[in-house]
């Protein structure tokens, strides 16, 4: 045992020999079942019924568990191989006060994500779950990837076999809300109190509390998000008349446990109100996050705190609905009401909650030291020549955001100073998991491209790196952030293209960087930092024309690789760009290569853009127009492309070969990746690109020259 297990009935603590856990002193035992100790049970509940849990058991046992998922529901079931599989379901990792050398407690384990992903961060990790196949499965899960650091248990929350102050964090994700259900003794409130309280006192006193749920008077709330009974708008009902409705209704779902005539028992709360419950059950300290996807797939977090990050974040998302989609009334109003009024901050539809009890004494605050959160301070506050003391550490930074991807194992932050400026940038990956060699390979490479293009006209296009650091097994690489605005911002606003000066203008700018850059870039050409693109990838998607990219094609020139408006900040004062995410640069790319990413990623459309049933793809539908339709937007792709091949010494004649090598090499980028939704999705669209290339060339812009 990772950590000692309490003696139920004596409180002293338990051994573990001939398949029981035993108490020397009052010789109570319990059974140990396929190596999981179990101390209490519960009637089965979960995302699949149980018979489909069970073989999912039985199959994992005699194979990987991955393998198996994989095999069951990557394809069929898309959320569910995520809630399974992927580790970035805990992604908030980064973001816990505590260091490498603490000890985790995973109520409600389900099959194991959050499991193994806390173990691949910390000394200790203890994993209950009630439901016997869940349990299980996490055990086989756990010692298939040999992680020899997990304790999983079966147990309820109403016997926790654990001794006070054991504990540097807890884990409830999807659980509070249950509890209620869970407990027939007092109201669901009191029930929800009583077990923050019980936690609470097996935290140590630099613990924290991790909760993951669903906001009370969330936006989704009002829109007819299915709630916890299996109803609609019950949340957002007075508790009374929710149980009134519940009993007379009588809903039928999978996850309600407890009959009908019990009412509303599955409370939520609105961000006031979880501060408020918090608050009473002696945790003073509560800091919320919004996971825009849910708390359960928290691929994009930001910080409760972070009010312009927010804002910017919300307004893109309307913006990118409004050119895909068409602008919608329902979408203003929301906006308006949401954004325009503040409301935003109390109507998240998931938040995530880190909270902490009252300080006993002022050396507690000195564990949060070992945090990377802490780590990233101190090199912040070192770099501006600040003190380091324990108080800057806590008031002149926070982190604004994270971002990550399902799989990827890369998270990016945004260090925010008190004032709301964004200070820093960082990338943060873990040393366990698959690809951690490349973020120290591209940290090098951001170096060497700062170096290689400082000069006056360059000065400023990429960001300034600053340091690498280590924590536990996470590594993470430090930049200044970038000036200027994202050029996707910009290039989403339903109002963009009215202006073709100002279009103009950019890409003229961008295209301008680019032959400006090309010199100073092509110098690391031989830099084994600089891996060159795999021969293999200029094999043409499968087409019914055998057509194969010309050898003028390969060059040895090296550019961006990923150089989407996504990536691209622009300063309209300074009249200059800056360029982030350097990691797939390398040499080898098809001349152009860059740029014709650039204008891939315009999503331009001169009647706008609509998805319908019969034209699903707007990806496909604003390639076929920038590329292959008379449009002011073609002529001016065309006519600085002809001035790129100019500048650059390259074939114009050559255009139509470039762009196919363009198709090729992206589709072949993508299907490289182990991205599960890039793979599903961008491989295809870049293979569909190519067929109708090849099927409408003569029509394409390129073919004039």
């Amino acid at each position: 045992m990772n950590v000692p297990h309490k003696c139920l009935k004596c409180g002293e603590t338990l051994g573990q020999a001939d398949g029981w856990t035993k108490c020397k002193s009052c010789k109570s035992k319990w059974p140990v079942n396929g190596g999981i100790p179990t101390y209490d049970a519960a009637k089965y509940f979960g995302e699949i019924s149980q018979e489909q849990m069970q073989s999912l058991v039985s199959a994992a046992e005699n194979k990987h568990w991955r393998s198996v998922a994989q095999e069951r529901f990557q394809k069929t079931n898309t959320e569910m191989y995520q809630y399974i599989a992927d580790l970035n379901r805990a992604c908030w990792i980064p973001l816990l006060p505590l260091g490498p050398e603490s000890t985790v407690l995973d109520v409600g384990c389900g099959l194991g994500a959050l499991t193994h992903a806390l173990a691949l961060n910390y000394d200790r990790v203890v994993s209950i779950e009630p439901i016997v196949e869940r349990a299980a499965f996490t055990k086989v899960r756990v010692e298939q990837e040999g992680l020899k650091n997990v304790d999983v248990i079966q147990t309820t929350l109403d016997a926790l076999p654990f001794f006070d102050k054991t504990f540097d964090l807890i884990v409830l994700n999807g659980i509070l809300e249950w509890v209620g259900e869970w407990s027939r003794t007092g109201t669901p409130r009191e029930v929800q109190l009583d077990v923050l309280r019980k936690l609470r006192a097996l935290l140590k006193p630099t613990g924290a509390l991790f909760v993951g749920i669903e906001n009370r008077i969330g936006l989704d709330s009002f829109l007819g998000r299915i709630d916890h009974p299996g109803t609609r708008f019950t949340s957002l009902m007075p508790r009374w008349l929710a149980s009134t409705y519940i009993r007379l209704s009588r809903p039928d779902f999978y996850r309600t446990l407890i009959g009908a005539n019990k009412g509303y028992r599955t409370y939520t709360y609105s961000p006031k109100g979880y501060r408020k419950l918090l608050r009473e059950a002696g945790f003073p300290e509560v800091n919320l996050w919004w996971p825009p996807s849910g708390y359960n797939l928290p691929h994009v977090m930001y910080n409760s705190s972070n009010y312009a990050g927010i804002t910017k974040y919300c307004v893109h998302e309307r913006n990118y609905a409004d050119r895909l989609h068409g602008q919608s009334l329902r979408r203003r109003m929301k906006h308006l009401l949401v954004m325009k009024t503040g409301l935003i901050s109390h109507m998240f539809s998931d938040v995530i909650v880190l909270a902490k009890p009252a300080f006993t004494n002022t050396t507690t605050q000195v564990a949060i030291t070992d945090s990377l959160e802490s780590a990233i301070k101190k090199t912040l506050l070192a770099a501006a020549g600040s003190s380091v003391g324990t108080s800057k550490i806590a008031s002149d930074y926070y982190i604004g955001s994270l971002v990550t991807h399902p799989f990827k194992n890369k998270s990016v932050l945004e260090v925010v100073s008190t004032e709301g400026q964004l200070q820093a940038v960082a990338k943060v990956s873990n040393e366990k998991l698959p690809g951690i060699e490349n973020i120290e390979r591209n940290y090098h490479k951001l170096m060497r491209i700062h170096s290689t293009l400082q000069g006056a006209s360059l000065d400023g296009s990429i960001p300034a790196p600053v340091k690498m650091l280590k924590v536990g097994n996470l590594i993470a690489t430090i930049e200044r952030p970038a000036k200027g605005k994202r050029f996707i911002d910009l290039v989403m606003d339903a109002r963009y293209f009215s202006n073709r000066g100002r279009v103009q203008r950019h890409l003229e700018l961008i295209s301008s960087w680019i032959c400006g850059s090309n010199d100073r870039l092509g110098r690391l050409t031989a830099d084994p930092l600089f891996e060159r693109v795999p021969s293999e990838w200029y094999a043409p998607p499968q087409t019914d024309n055998k057509v194969h990219v010309a050898s003028t094609c390969v060059t040895n020139s090296v550019q961006h690789g990923d150089f989407f408006p996504e990536n691209i900040f622009l300063d309209e004062k300074s009249h200059k760009i800056c360029v982030i995410d350097w990691d797939t640069c390398g040499s080898g790319y098809s001349p152009l290569f860059d740029w014709f990413c650039l204008i891939t990623g315009l999503h331009y459309s001169q009647n706008g853009l609509s998805r319908t049933s019969a034209a699903p793809n707007t990806d496909f539908q604003s390639f076929r127009e920038t590329y292959f339709e008379r449009t002011w937007v073609a002529d001016l792709t065309m006519d600085l492309s002809m001035r790129i091949c100019g500048e650059l010494q390259l074939s114009q004649t050559q255009l139509l070969q470039y762009f196919k090598a363009y198709l090729t090499l992206r589709f072949n980028q993508f299907r490289s990746r182990q991205d599960l939704n890039e793979t599903n999705y961008w491989a295809p669209f870049y293979s569909e690109c190519y067929r109708y290339l090849i099927d409408n060339e003569r029509s394409c812009i390129f073919s004039r020259t």
